[in-house]
């Protein structure tokens, strides 16, 4: 019994850390769609929870049309999973990336990261 348990928990944690994202992406693909957001758009922010939690970040750079697209935990290779969907469609002028602690957190190399 526990060997079966075993089995269906490795199972489930790839399907579970792979989409632990895609609630955020699916907000935000309904959230541009019913504002109708297109391209050239401004300027892009992705990254982890610092990005998400930059509250002001609209109001720290008022000049700008912002794009907020932080989800905490995430590592490049989140970043490079969803930029078809969050990043690329909306052409933006310009992109800020804030990605890279938690690569190194999870024993990443600098080089690798």
């Amino acid at each position: 019994m526990r060997k079966h348990l075993l089995v269906l928990l490795l199972l489930l944690v790839p399907t579970t850390v792979y989409g632990q994202f895609q609630v955020d992406i699916d907000r935000w693909l309904m959230q541009d769609a019913a504002h109708n957001l297109t391209s050239d758009a401004g300027v892009l922010f992705i990254g982890s929870s610092s990005i998400r939690r930059w509250q002001q970040l609209a109001h720290d750079f008022p000049e700008y049309d912002i794009i907020q697209r932080g989800f905490g935990g995430s590592q490049f290779s989140d970043v490079n999973r969803y930029l078809n969907d969050i990043v690329l469609p909306y052409d933006p002028r310009a992109i800020v990336i804030f990605e890279g602690t938690n690569d190194i957190a999870s024993g990443k190399s600098a080089d690798t990261v």
